[in-house]
């Protein structure tokens, strides 16, 4: 897959990612859900996937994105940008800072939490990592704060 068509994809991939997120917390009943940003090979070709669930609801859905594992970076940079565009203006949810939790019996978490305000939570875990990850997580975390400077140093009524 070439960059070009990574570069058109991955705004729809991602704000596909958005609505899931959107629909999960919209539940009337606390739920948690977890998405895992992933990659499997598929008709010999190692491809980014969305694997949603949602335990107390019964949901799952594994989602093969289109974009090959060379264009991570792409799909992340994107995803990333929308989380902030989407959730933080919202008066009912919000996201988290990136966080890195690495534990014992293989438990691995690189993400980021998008919660409500009846405490429903989505936590997205990167699970595949391009090599601008680094970077991307740190401009997502500057720009998280940011917009939490603002709030704090907004106008006051």
């Amino acid at each position: 897959m070439k960059k070009e068509e990574a570069l058109q994809i991955a705004p729809e991939r991602s704000k596909l990612l958005c609505e899931y997120i959107t629909q999960i917390l919209m539940d009337k009943e606390t739920v948690n859900g977890k998405i895992s940003i992933d990659s499997y090979k598929i008709n010999n070709e190692k491809m980014l996937t969305f694997e949603i669930t949602v335990p107390k609801r019964g949901f799952e859905r594994h989602f093969n994105t289109g974009i090959t594992t060379q264009q991570v970076d792409i799909l992340t940079e994107q995803i990333l940008n929308d989380l902030i565009d989407n959730f933080m203006l919202s008066e009912t949810m919000e996201c988290s800072r990136y966080y890195s939790v690495k534990g014992g019996y293989g438990i691995n978490i690189n993400g980021i939490n998008i919660i409500n305000n009846i405490e429903s939570l989505v936590n997205i875990n990167f699970r595949c990592r391009g090599f601008k990850f680094s970077e991307q997580v740190d401009n997502y975390n500057r720009r998280l704060d940011e917009y939490l400077n603002q709030q704090e140093n907004g106008p006051k009524l």
